[in-house]
């Protein structure tokens, strides 16, 4: 056995894992390269996490193949136990009979770093002998995700080299300045709504300025700037950057593996269904029963049929399972009104939601608000729950 800390005995290299945790555990995702020239497949055999006296063997398996230059390997571990200070043993093994043992450590502040790599002789026999444990992506999910994320990248580099649509500023006003990024406040001759942390630039008479965007609500929006660019605008252009999300969405496609039962389902369209309407299930107690056994479930219905108190229900279900819930939307109206169902529901019929989530802040409606009445609303929307939770914080200190 030869150890280094260099990947030069390696027919590949890995670049620093990411490791996040999530309610699950831990969700790991490598990058595997290989080097050029070579002819050989490589297995991720195991993975053993060890944090003191305890080992965690995770008894993962995937095949990477020399076909691609690039291999990445996505997996969630039911490791609940501490990261700093813990090693991972990443174990691989070649078609060549080679065995390789990657170790990293988690270090106090969390960063991964590459400790060792080991280098043994094995069997091509044993390479061959894991081959049916690995599951692969049939062979249409690899094409159908390879013609998504080119389709993102196209949209993505367009909107970068355009820079998206131009709006007018107008009444712009210097706030403060934090870690060298200048807040500023416009009014917008436009009603707009942009994500927090989207890319803009202003455009003023003589040069543009970079910056994010930090609250974007109706007629109003504050920038952060990279430089201070006088104390009152009169009147300028921003252009947003709507890109940032499709390069998140480019990046969360390259972590689909086949674990994510949903991703897969929907990019192979194991969800179309064919026959007569006639034959779908109907009713809001059959969509609130299958909603807690089917990975995926589309509810239809005209106005006025009960989708969102049907959409309510199912929450509530979820949150009494311990289970989190995402409501998203094109329209803001839409959340509006799912989150004012959601609320009043449980004000009306579930003391213990009301208590340990309404009331805590686990349930929030973030974004633009719309609705007159949740605007009010002291415990369901973000802005108005911050403010009464720093004022309960300093009367209790």
């Amino acid at each position: 056995m030869t150890t280094s800390k260099n990947f030069d005995s390696c027919c590949f290299k890995l670049n620093l894992p990411i490791i996040t945790r999530n309610t699950d555990g831990l969700q790991v995702s490598l990058l595997l390269t290989f080097k050029s020239g070579n002819r050989e497949d490589v297995i991720l055999n195991n993975l053993i996490i060890k944090n003191g006296q305890k080992n965690h063997d995770s008894n993962i398996k995937h095949l990477c193949k020399n076909s691609a230059s690039e291999c990445r390997i996505a997996f969630k571990v039911p490791y609940t136990g501490n990261l700093p200070g813990s090693r991972f043993y990443f174990e691989f093994i070649s078609s060549g009979g080679k065995m390789y043992e990657v170790v990293y450590k988690i270090a106090n502040d969390k960063k991964v770093q590459l400790e060792s790599i080991s280098t043994s002789s094995g069997t091509k026999s044993l390479f061959n002998s894991l081959l049916n444990d690995c599951p692969e992506k049939p062979k249409e999910i690899q094409a159908s995700l390879a013609e998504y994320k080119k389709a993102v990248l196209r949209e993505m580099y367009y909107l970068k080299d355009e820079g998206g649509r131009a709006y007018k500023i107008n009444n712009g006003k210097f706030i403060s300045v934090v870690d060298n990024l200048y807040s500023y406040g416009f009014d917008l001759e436009t009603e707009l709504s942009l994500s927090e942390d989207s890319p803009v630039t202003i455009h003023l008479t003589s040069k543009k300025v970079n910056g994010l965007v930090l609250t974007s609500e109706g007629f109003h929006i504050v920038l952060l700037l990279n430089e201070f660019i006088g104390e009152k605008i009169d009147t300028a252009h921003i252009s947003a950057e709507p890109w940032k999300l499709l390069q998140a969405l480019h990046n969360r496609l390259d972590l689909i593996s086949t674990d994510h039962v949903i991703a897969n389902k929907l990019i192979d369209n194991k969800c179309n269904r064919k026959g007569s309407i006639d034959n779908l299930s109907i009713g809001q107690d059959t969509a609130i029963r299958m909603s807690q056994t089917n990975p995926i479930e589309i509810i239809w219905g005209p106005p006025g049929t009960g989708k969102t108190y049907t959409m309510a229900q199912i929450a509530m279900n979820f949150l009494r399972q311990g289970k989190t819930v995402l409501m998203v939307s094109h329209s803001n109206i839409s959340v509006d009104g799912f989150v004012i169902e959601l609320v009043d529901k449980i004000r009306e019929t579930d003391n213990t939601l009301n208590l340990n989530y309404l009331q805590t802040g686990k349930i929030l409606r973030y974004g633009c608000v719309k609705s007159e009445k949740l605007i009010n609303d002291e415990e369901a929307v973000s802005f108005n729950y911050a403010p009464n939770c720093q004022t309960n914080r300093n009367s209790v200190l």
